[in-house]
């Protein structure tokens, strides 16, 4: 609800966040060269979201974001700040990071591009909703931190890169959907230690990769601990 401020056209456009006495109730990208930050976006200078439509380019250029409303991305952000959002992640378009974290309270869906770059943690947080996760998106590191609540991935895949942390609250994985540790040349992902008042539901897939440059036997064992 709320009005709607709109950034269009076909040349670069600056959205003026650094302005203190201005307020944007939503905001709405379409411009096709790209819209970019000058400053943060906090519940001060935003009252709600933000949505990129169908080729708009929204660039945060080193500006943070943390506000109460959704991000829903049909087009392209590029991010190079971190993210915090009491609502949702909505994204069926291209999210490309150079360096950016997300902490998303509600929901997550993704059904686009999501790139992300070593080191980018997004957490699932808050104490009072449940998180749905759906989609496809492979996460260099994913944590869990909803006390009280629960993060349900119903369907898609869910592919970790490095580390899967289960800080507090339940991670459900139920309806056919996948949740898996990859394994490559580079690297082997990760189940951290689950804190207590922190739950695995469901199916995990563990993979590992076996160089084959030399002959000889591999011992594999599940790689797991203190389980019930």
């Amino acid at each position: 609800s709320g009005s709607i401020t709109r950034f269009a056209g076909t040349s670069a456009s600056v959205i003026p966040s650094n302005i203190a006495t201005y307020t944007f109730d939503n905001l709405e990208i379409s411009n096709t060269a790209g819209a970019s930050l000058n400053g943060q976006l906090t519940g001060t200078n935003l009252n709600s979201g933000i949505t990129i439509n169908a080729g708009g380019i929204f660039n945060l250029n080193n500006f943070d974001i943390a506000v109460a409303g959704d991000i829903n991305n049909s087009g392209t952000i590029n991010a190079n700040a971190d993210i915090d959002l009491a609502g949702n992640f909505i994204s069926s378009g291209t999210y490309t990071s150079s360096g950016s974290n997300i902490n998303v309270e509600g929901d997550w869906t993704n059904t686009g591009t999501y790139t992300f770059q070593n080191g980018d943690i997004v957490t699932l947080d808050g104490t009072s909703v449940n998180a749905t996760v759906t989609g496809t998106t492979n996460f260099y590191e994913l944590v869990i931190n909803k006390s009280g609540m629960a993060a349900n991935v119903t369907s898609g895949s869910i592919d970790i890169t490095s580390i899967l942390d289960l800080d507090a609250g339940t991670f459900n994985v139920s309806g056919g959907a996948n949740v898996t540790l990859l394994s490559n040349a580079s690297g082997t992902a990760q189940l951290d230690v689950i804190e207590g008042g922190a739950t695995y539901s469901g199916d995990l897939i563990v993979q590992r990769f076996l160089s084959m440059s030399n002959n000889g036997w591999r011992e594999l064992t599940s790689p797991v601990a203190g389980t019930t």
